[in-house]
């Protein structure tokens, strides 16, 4: 499987969980439907251990464990509240696209934090996102 394909399948996934988020969200509060989400993510990866390399474990770090509960903090919780609240209140289907640009704030903490190269691509591509973003605006 190519990055682009996995890639691909990961925005199909994520295209179609707001769908399911917007349904249950019109009879739950925020907090249940984000509570319900966060069980199901915890489930799924329970599953994942089966698959974790030993020598993954013995390679962990609290910098590097740290890094990834931040992220899942900033992803799966502030994140989501922030989603729930869009869909919850306008169209999923107009604030969906917009939540979607996160690719462009990528981009930017990628040149500015990791040093990454900044390419005429990128900068089209970022473009791109801005406009998709403004056409989208309510």
């Amino acid at each position: 499987m190519t990055a682009y394909t996995s890639a691909l399948l990961a925005a199909l996934a994520w295209g179609i969980a707001p769908i399911f988020e917007k349904q249950g969200l019109a009879q739950v509060s925020l907090p249940a439907g984000l509570f319900l989400r966060t069980l199901g993510a915890f489930f799924g990866s329970l599953a994942l251990l089966a698959f974790v390399p030993a020598g993954d474990w013995a390679a962990l770090s609290w910098p590097l464990a740290l890094r990834f509960l931040i992220a899942g903090v900033l992803a799966s919780v502030i994140g989501q509240i922030f989603a729930y609240t869009a869909i919850r209140i306008s169209e999923v289907s107009q604030v969906t696209p917009i939540m979607g640009s996160w690719p462009l704030i990528v981009v930017l903490f990628g040149w500015l934090i990791l040093k990454e190269p900044m390419t005429a691509r990128k900068l089209i591509g970022s473009g791109l996102i801005v406009t998709g973003v403004w056409l989208l605006r309510p």
